[in-house]
């Protein structure tokens, strides 16, 4: 095949979730691109294009530029395509239409009709895709000291009532795949939550090696009865198999619960509106809606 149809057919090979790339590139062929920290090979290609297709079906790429030299090619091409599959467990589709520009460097292995594709380094702005479709890109350190850094996600059901117990969890996790499982089970087990009248809300995280949950409830009978839905068989699933290395569950009651307070918008000054009053004390202008207590 001529260059020119090896790049095409190249190009084209991203645009198919299932391409066929023995014809375009050679044995031991090198990969890389950003978020990959070694090196790949044919079948780490394949998988690379398998993903993209599995987060943005129907996505797009088109060559705007090829510059040759020597033994290499480098192609400037654009990517278009919208994210209407889950970007991984616990993610919603945000259905956000992107843009995005990259480059791939290649060399080339063979000559004339032999010419194949030895090895692939692609460059790209992984923020400008991650934010391109909607999601955040939040950059903290893994770990400083005793300190670990993560990310953490709120839940709430709008139930203003004040809690009356509180369940503290956690569970370890030994890499992203198991983590993957576990936000798998969560993401079950708070849809449960969420049917349950006497919910208040959950704020679940990870930072290091843990992942945790905090949840509030009306009642602790609330509470027993949302647990022994999908929880159950998150337990189960722990009990059964090697999910995670260790795991801790407890429910608390308060023994004191403090005020909410809320600055009046008018005066700046500060209100007790646990007894969800609506006027200032000071001033007698319209407050904001009392906060959830959780």
């Amino acid at each position: 095949m001529s260059l020119s149809n090896l790049i095409q057919r190249y190009i084209e090979a991203w645009n198919q979730p299932d391409a066929e790339l023995t014809a375009i590139v050679a044995p031991g062929l090198r990969f890389q691109q950003p978020g990959m920290p070694v090196p790949g090979n044919s079948d780490s290609l394949a998988e690379a294009i398998r993903s993209l297709h599995a987060v943005m079906p129907g996505v797009r790429f088109e060559v705007l530029q090829t510059l040759f030299n020597g033994g290499g090619v480098c192609v400037r091409w654009q990517l278009t395509g919208t994210n209407s599959a889950p970007w991984r467990p616990g993610f919603e589709p945000t259905q956000q239409r992107i843009n995005l520009e990259g480059i791939d460097a290649l060399t080339l292995a063979g000559l004339n009709d032999t010419v194949r594709v030895q090895s692939i380094q692609r460059f790209f702005d992984r923020q400008d895709l991650h934010e391109g479709v909607g999601l955040q890109v939040i950059v903290e350190p893994y770990a400083q000291g005793n300190t670990t850094f993560g990310y953490s996600k709120r839940v709430v059901s709008g139930n203003p009532a004040l809690p009356a117990v509180v369940g503290l969890t956690w569970i370890r996790f030994r890499g992203s795949e198991e983590l993957d499982r576990i936000r798998q089970h969560s993401s079950q087990i708070i849809a449960d939550f969420l049917e349950e009248p006497g919910f208040l809300s959950i704020v679940t995280g990870a930072a290091g090696s843990r992942a945790f949950t905090v949840t509030a409830w009306a009642s602790e009978e609330a509470m027993h009865r949302a647990l022994a839905k999908a929880h159950r068989r998150a337990m189960r699933d722990f009990r059964e198999t090697d999910i995670s290395p260790a795991v801790w569950t407890s429910v608390w009651k308060p023994v004191r619960t403090n005020r909410i307070w809320t600055r009046c918008p008018a005066c700046a000054k500060p209100n007790d509106v646990t007894d969800n009053h609506r006027e200032c004390l000071y001033c007698g202008a319209v407050l904001p809606e009392r906060e959830l207590f959780w």
